[in-house]
């Protein structure tokens, strides 16, 4: 074959790149200021700057980071698919964001070391200057038909989710009134949850009641960067993903999502969280059913105990509340009577069943859950029922009886399927042994003369 002389190459339109970008990302905005920030963490910057101008309509990032010289510009930043981050650590590496971060924009400026670059889509100049910067600063020029405010506040969202050691600021302007915030990256309070994985630490978080946390997500980070999330209908306080390794193994070109091998672990974890909304997401309650249930110090006063600990009386088991202030609640006469109704529908279970375990029963003071199971091994199993949420119900004593069977069944459940199987997850042995231990309560209307009889006890 004759060698062929090309004459030309294929165009590249601008409206490619800023289609590519809407496409290719799930958000863009927020993985725009993602792709940015990810630069200069990788550039091992201590400080980022954001500011936005809404005179010009221009978005300048400044950090302080290495900077780069004009072989790293001309043979690796502005090449698609090139990348000179080679540190394992790194978390940018495809060298695809370059078209998010500077060609889908109406123009866009590089300033680093004595370097100039301004461009536009695929085309660009370079100047050498007279004077030298330390770190790199990028600004974008944004199109008028973009929502200049909208970007803002997804960047700000973004940075409350992650937990770097850069400092953040963000500022405004707008010629009459401008303000310069520095971001603080919270959700410092992480509680370990002991799943095992090879590429991730999962934690439970605090969301300290501030908007920008959802309790109802999955978040997963690189390096404290936020990445994604995932929702999750159970959740009461939101989970942290961190993945351990290099983001080019684990993470797709866009970083939206995890390659399929980590993938697949990654939604078993979400359909365990889903599963299981109680030892997984509840920290206290994790915290408490890892240590050891013990008797309460009697030598103490009972007025001077401020700690929360468990409470025993006789069989039967309190969470969450003080011994002083459990004392003062199980004085109230309805309470007695849900406590001696749980026992008697939790004794008639074991009879039926034929259940040699023994099975205590108790209140949990915790506005998450309606009920709970711990199970430490054999005699060691609670079924705890949440009286504030069944007292609701006071008003309609039928109804009463129905949530207070339906909960302890849903427990009971639970504690079968640990004890046949090893795991209390909502898999399809548990929902067969769930209506299986309802029939056993099917008839209401004899349950509800029997709670009438339980309350004629006291």
């Amino acid at each position: 074959m004759s060698d062929v002389q090309y004459e030309s190459q294929v165009a590249v339109p601008h409206e490619y790149f800023h289609n590519m970008s809407k496409m290719d990302y799930g958000d863009p905005h927020r993985a725009f200021i993602r792709e940015l920030f990810q630069n200069s963490v990788d550039a091992g910057a201590t400080k980022f700057i954001l500011a936005f101008d809404y005179n010009e309509r221009e978005i300048i990032a400044i950090d302080d980071g290495c900077g780069m010289n004009e072989d790293i510009i001309r043979n690796r930043l502005l090449v698609m698919g090139g990348s000179h981050k080679d540190k394992p650590d790194a978390i940018g590496a495809f060298g695809h964001a370059k078209i998010l971060i500077y060609f889908s924009w109406e123009s866009y400026e590089i300033r680093t070391t004595n370097i100039r670059v301004f461009g536009k889509s695929n085309r660009y100049s370079i100047e050498y200057l007279d004077d030298t910067i330390n770190g790199t600063v990028s600004t974008v020029k944004i199109a008028d038909a973009e929502d200049f405010q909208r970007i803002y506040r997804a960047v700000r969202t973004f940075f409350l989710k992650c937990d770097t050691n850069v400092d953040v600021t963000l500022v405004k302007i707008d010629g009459d009134d401008d303000s310069a915030e520095l971001v603080k990256q919270n959700l410092k309070i992480l509680q370990p949850i002991p799943i095992q994985s090879k590429f991730m630490n999962i934690n439970i978080g605090t969301s300290f009641g501030v908007s920008e946390w959802n309790n109802q997500y999955v978040y997963v980070r690189s390096n404290g960067v936020y990445m994604f999330e995932n929702w999750s209908n159970v959740l009461k306080n939101p989970i942290i993903v961190e993945t351990i390794g290099s983001a080019r193994d684990l993470f797709t070109q866009n970083r939206d999502s995890l390659k399929r091998e980590y993938g697949e672990e990654f939604q078993t974890l979400i359909s365990k969280i889903n599963a299981d909304n109680v030892s997984m997401t509840n920290s206290a309650l994790q915290s408490f059913f890892n240590t050891q249930i013990k008797e309460p110090d009697k030598r103490k006063k009972t007025k001077e105990r401020k700690e929360l600990l468990p409470v025993l009386n006789g069989t039967f088991l309190c969470w969450g509340k003080t011994e002083a202030e459990w004392n003062l609640y199980y004085r109230k006469q309805r309470v007695k009577k849900i406590k001696y109704f749980m026992e008697h529908v939790v004794e008639h279970y074991r009879t039926k069943t034929q259940c040699q375990e023994k099975i205590r029963v108790g209140f949990v003071f915790d506005s998450s859950v309606d009920g709970v199971l711990n199970h430490q091994g054999t005699d060691l199993s609670t079924v705890f029922l949440n009286p504030i949420r069944i007292e609701k119900f006071n008003k309609d004593k039928r109804e009463m009886v129905y949530e207070i069977i339906d909960i302890i069944c849903h427990e009971l459940a639970h504690f079968e399927t640990i004890i046949h199987e090893g795991q209390q997850y909502h898999n399809e042995s548990f929902n067969m042994r769930f209506h299986k231990i309802k029939k056993i309560f099917w008839d209401i209307d004899v349950w509800y003369k029997k709670f009438k009889i339980c309350c004629k006890t006291f």
